[in-house]
């Protein structure tokens, strides 16, 4: 079975940043959320089941940047 590609820009992001200002939501959903530029968002998947999880790490000496699906139904539908 082909797997329906999506990408994080088509679901929606569950923790929203804080600031009430759409100027300021914009610069905090593109700034880092610790010191090194690590950072992990979750999204609602497509069936509204689970959750897609967006993990950056970005300790000096360990670096990756993983996106899964933590959905079993989605996860044999799509891939990202």
């Amino acid at each position: 079975m082909n797997k329906i590609k999506i990408s994080l820009s088509d679901l929606k992001l569950i923790e929203y940043p804080k600031s009430s200002r759409p100027k300021d939501l914009w610069l905090e959903q593109e700034r880092s959320y610790t010191d090194d530029g690590s950072y992990k968002h979750y999204y609602i998947c497509p069936c509204g089941n689970g959750r897609i999880v967006d993990d950056k790490d970005a300790t000096p000496g360990f670096r990756s940047h993983d996106i899964y699906i933590e959905c079993d139904k989605c996860n044999e539908k799509y891939e990202l």
